[in-house]
């Protein structure tokens, strides 16, 4: 009996067994094989759109590049407009000056002179100045980044506003001077 009963158990076991590796579920290993379809379509559609990306990621790199070239350039083109304002400005002012001359009314030889000096003395290192710049505009004159370009132009602007700053001294210390001496002259 306990023969019959351990093969039972043991032929009881095995078909136990066996049936649970034979079963299969054809509606799932469909779903399956449908699933992993779309996941390679879905992995093939990415790939697609990563290069895509990747391509419009370099033409804005390019767009801004020439954005950012174009933006220094204009920039230059500012400083460099409002340099030769500011030169114009000086001229101009200088002429003023000399013209103040004219306005006084008997005003010394050496004053004169010396205020005379003084202006041209300014107006010629302008002209320094000026030459500069139009080197700095001329292609390849000066092998430079914008930065330095730029450096460049806003110490001539620097040295214009001294030079006006200079004009304007000489201008109010001649018309000092030669009030004080009409005073003197009518004491």
């Amino acid at each position: 009996m306990k023969k019959l009963c351990c093969s039972l158990i043991v032929m009881f076991i095995t078909v136990v067994c066996h049936a649970q590796l034979v079963v299969s579920d054809p509606t799932m290993a469909g779903l399956t094989l449908a699933q992993k379809a779309t996941t390679v379509k879905q992995l093939e559609e990415a790939a697609r759109q990563t290069i895509q990306l990747s391509k419009t990621y370099e033409q804005i790199k390019k767009g801004v590049e020439l954005y950012e070239k174009v933006s220094n350039k204009l920039q230059d083109a500012e400083q460099v407009q409002d340099l030769f304002n500011k030169q114009t400005s000086l001229i101009i002012r200088a002429g003023d000056a000399i013209k103040s001359i004219g306005k006084m009314k008997n005003p010394s030889a050496s004053s004169v002179s010396d205020y005379r000096r003084n202006i041209n003395t300014v107006i010629d290192n302008n002209r320094a100045n000026l030459t500069m710049l139009t080197n700095l505009l001329t292609d390849g004159f000066f092998k430079m980044s914008d930065e330095g370009r730029l450096k460049l132009i806003m110490e001539l602007k620097d040295r214009t506003e001294r030079a006006t700053r200079s004009i304007n001294s000489y201008q109010s210390a001649y018309e000092a001077t030669s009030g004080a001496k009409k005073l003197l002259q009518g004491l």
